[in-house]
This record gives structure tokens, C-alpha cells and sequence, in this order.
């Protein structure tokens, strides 16, 4: 038989000869001791929060505002993490499934394009060694395109006399 457990602490933590008894139904009863120290895995992300600020509306051709999130394994073993995050229209991740060796890192572009005229958050859940959550939070806000003098009595400017070529 196979008696599997797991010890996932979220903060560090030690065991020192922890009794532990396993009993098997109609079969023997086995006592354990377990000895051991655990930790939450060591990923180091770049920012836990972006904020893109104000942003124009995103139109055909335009180039989309951009970050690059890293992801590190500070750890002294491998590391695998999972965004559980779907693209949207307007944020895009491209993080597939990834394990890191220890000293490893991952650059993650995080591409945001709004739609609309409004203010927009986001979390990015990255689940580590499929038992830890990670969440980054992202930000960011559509603003229409618009261009206004900002002295209105600069509408109208008079430049005299130029020749072909020539600066003011």
C-alpha cells in the first residue's frame, strides 16, 4: 500500500519528532515519527501590483502598453508554478506552466489594451508547487484620445512671414 503526506506550510515551520499513528482498516496500526522543516516556496515575482495609469483607448495599430513581470526561483530546489488566469480582451499574460531550477527566472509580458473610457483591475492567481496562491494585483485605465490647447487663447497664432524651410 501507499500512504502519502504532505506538509505544506505557509510560514516556516519544524517538525521535530511529531508522532503520527496509521491505522489500516481490518490490518495493522503503524506509529511514526516525523522530523522535518518546511517552508513556502521561495518565488520571487518582480511587483505584486502594477498600475498602467491612464492609457488610451486601444484602436488597430496601435502599440499596446506594456510590462514584463519576472518570476525567480529563490529557492534551493525546483519550483513549478500555474497562472489561473484567462486572457481578456483588454489584458493579455503569456505565462504557460512553468518550473524553474533553483537561480532560475521567467520574464512574463503582460500586455494591457482597454476597450473603454473606465478604470480596470485585475488579479493574476499564480498557483505555486500546485498548493500556494500568489495573486498580483494589475491596474489600469482607459482614457479617450483627445488633444486640447491647453491656453485657449493660443488658438489662432500668427507666424508672419516664412520662407520654405525655415524654423520659428
Amino acid at each position: 500500500f501507499v500512504c502519502e503526506l504532505a506538509f505544506n506550510p505557509q510560514s516556516p515551520e519544524i517538525l521535530d519528532n511529531y508522532r503520527v499513528a496509521c491505522s489500516i482498516v481490518n490490518g495493522s496500526k503503524y506509529q511514526l515519527s516525523l522530523s522535518g522543516h518546511g517552508h513556502r516556496p521561495k518565488l520571487g515575482f518582480s511587483f505584486y501590483s502594477f498600475d498602467f495609469g491612464p492609457c488610451f483607448i486601444h484602436n488597430t495599430g496601435m502599440k499596446p502598453n506594456e510590462t514584463i513581470l519576472v518570476v525567480t526561483n529563490e529557492d534551493k530546489v525546483d519550483v513549478s508554478y500555474e497562472m489561473l488566469f484567462e486572457n481578456t480582451p483588454y489584458l493579455e499574460v503569456d505565462a504557460p506552466p512553468t518550473v524553474l531550477a533553483p537561480g532560475e527566472f521567467q520574464k512574463i509580458p503582460v500586455i494591457f489594451r482597454p476597450q473603454e473610457a473606465k478604470m480596470y483591475t485585475n488579479t493574476l492567481r499564480f498557483e505555486v508547487n500546485g498548493v500556494t496562491i500568489i495573486n498580483v494585483n494589475i491596474a489600469g485605465e482607459g482614457t479617450k484620445m483627445r488633444v486640447e490647447l491647453a491656453n485657449p487663447s493660443h488658438a489662432h497664432l500668427n507666424f508672419g512671414q516664412l520662407r520654405i524651410g525655415q524654423e520659428v
